[in-house]
């Protein structure tokens, strides 16, 4: 037995082409075991055919892992550039907003108050102007802020940064 598995893959290889049992004679007597040759050989072309497919099982298998890895790699890369664009884009329209936020919002120090205008109306109808709270003397500073621009007066100044008072200061 011993002799036929040592050439069994040769038997096995080229069973297709060399069905005679003229190969084995020098194992044994071919005629005498015929029948048990026959059975061999089924046998070992069943296990050949098993070792074949399972061959092309595990090359399938690999290829199809080969392909899948790639595919992962190619579908996460295309997600990351995704990402980054979406990333992008938030930040974009975060410093847009933040921009109009800027452009839109008084331009009031936290220094500056409201003083009643300079024609002596009642606190109740006072237009409310936007001065500098320490100005100084001989300097006219009244209805502009830090940047020299046009103060924002009346209700659309921020109450939480400015006081309204009556009385001018300095009197």
């Amino acid at each position: 037995m011993t002799r036929i598995s040592n050439y069994g893959c040769f038997v096995v290889s080229f069973a297709e082409y060399f069905i005679d049992i003229k190969l084995i004679p020098s194992i044994f007597d071919a005629e005498k075991h015929r029948d048990r040759l026959v059975v061999l050989f089924f046998k070992l072309e069943t296990e050949l055919r098993k070792v074949r497919e399972h061959k092309d099982v595990v090359a399938k298998k690999w290829s199809d892992s080969e392909v899948e890895v790639s595919h992962t790699k190619e579908e996460a890369r295309k997600q990351h550039q995704a990402d980054q664009q979406k990333i992008k884009d938030l930040e974009d329209s975060l410093k847009v907003a933040v921009n109009s936020w800027t452009m839109r919002k008084p331009m009031v120090i936290p220094t500056q108050i409201l003083r009643p205008a300079p024609n002596g109306m009642t606190s109740k109808s006072v237009p409310l102007i936007s001065t500098w709270a320490f100005s100084p003397p001989g300097k006219n500073l009244s209805g502009l802020n830090s940047n020299g621009s046009v103060h924002w007066s009346g209700s659309r100044a921020m109450a939480h940064t400015l006081t309204r008072r009556v009385d001018p200061l300095g009197m």
